[in-house]
């Protein structure tokens, strides 16, 4: 199938993924979106590459459509109260890939632009020596929705929600060491790795109530992460982790393979859940409103990240 004929599939596709403020989708030189009124633009990107972030991607096109998304989707998380407008997708991959992986990976995109109400606007198709999925976000939210990374101040608490170190259990059980365990854990890490869950209405429930003084997503892993608050903010900050910040399922990961849990919290990578920065005085209130939300250490004086706990490298992308 040639370059117009698969533009004009996707196009199709494309169309089933819902229009919400799209004027224009794919088709068109750009896309015409209206923008919703008295907004500011969110806008985010994130990629994956053969050999850094999969392995195996003609058999994966479903699950790397989902995860594309909901990756992109969680950096808008992380902006507290955002709402996810419409993305933009580019892939590149070698001439040899059969026309039936490309319309598998957009009816995949399609299902999930539906579920999050987040319609694919358009993009760009080239030939590449290996696969390499990019994707941009744009969402809008009200300027003063808006939860940045340097408003943590010491005194404030640190709290996480989402899951904490499942995404590094569920590499290994897809690609890695433990490809053979099997267990009822099984399930929850795997999905934890290839479909994380964008935390946009707890995102949104931290901004109206003004919970937060300082929010982003989790990427990067537990140490990371309030390492990139305390700097943005000028402090420092302590982790303080008991077992009950991680699900059963890891927890039951890590009995089978004799691993720390707590190296999996701090340094798992990839997780999508969100950290923030909580004035003590708020505490009681977010826990009324998210009780899922676990308390993970507290903002210092000073700089740097000080845990007594074990951890692995930190997670890299590079």
């Amino acid at each position: 199938m040639g370059e117009t004929a698969l533009l004009s599939r996707i196009a199709a596709l494309a169309g089933s993924g819902g229009r919400g403020h799209i004027l224009l989708g794919p088709g068109d030189d750009c896309a015409v979106v209206r923008f919703p009124k008295n907004s500011v633009m969110l806008a985010t990107a994130d990629d994956m590459a053969e050999g850094t972030h999969f392995l195996n991607p003609r058999g994966d096109a479903g699950r790397l459509a989902a995860k594309l998304l909901r990756i992109n989707l969680s950096d808008l998380a992380g902006m507290g109260a955002a709402t996810p407008v419409c993305v933009l997708c580019s892939a590149s991959f070698p001439a040899d890939t059969p026309a039936s992986w490309l319309e598998e990976f957009v009816r995949a995109l399609s299902r999930e632009c539906r579920l999050f109400k987040a319609p694919l606007a358009g993009g760009n198709l080239s030939r590449s020596g290996k696969f390499h999925l990019s994707m941009t976000a744009i969402g809008a939210a009200r300027e003063a929705d808006i939860i940045k990374r340097s408003g943590a101040r010491p005194g404030d608490l640190l709290f996480t929600l989402g899951p904490l170190g499942e995404a590094k259990a569920g590499l290994e059980l897809y690609y890695g060491k433990a490809r053979h365990l099997r267990g009822a854990f099984r399930k929850t890490l795997l999905d934890a790795f290839w479909r994380p869950m964008p935390l946009l209405k707890e995102a949104r429930v931290l901004s109206r109530l003004r919970l937060a003084s300082a929010l982003m997503d989790n990427s990067d892993g537990l140490y990371k992460s309030a390492g990139y608050l305390s700097q943005a903010s000028g402090c420092g900050a302590e982790i303080s982790l008991e077992e009950n910040c991680v699900s059963s399922a890891l927890s039951a990961y890590c009995r089978k393979t004799g691993a720390d849990w707590r190296a999996y919290a701090l340094s798992g990578g990839e997780d999508y859940g969100l950290v923030c920065a909580v004035p003590p005085a708020k505490a009681a209130a977010l826990r009324r409103a998210l009780p899922q939300a676990r308390l993970a250490g507290k903002f210092t004086a000073g700089s740097g990240v000080r845990t007594g706990m074990v951890h692995a490298k930190p997670y890299e992308h590079f």
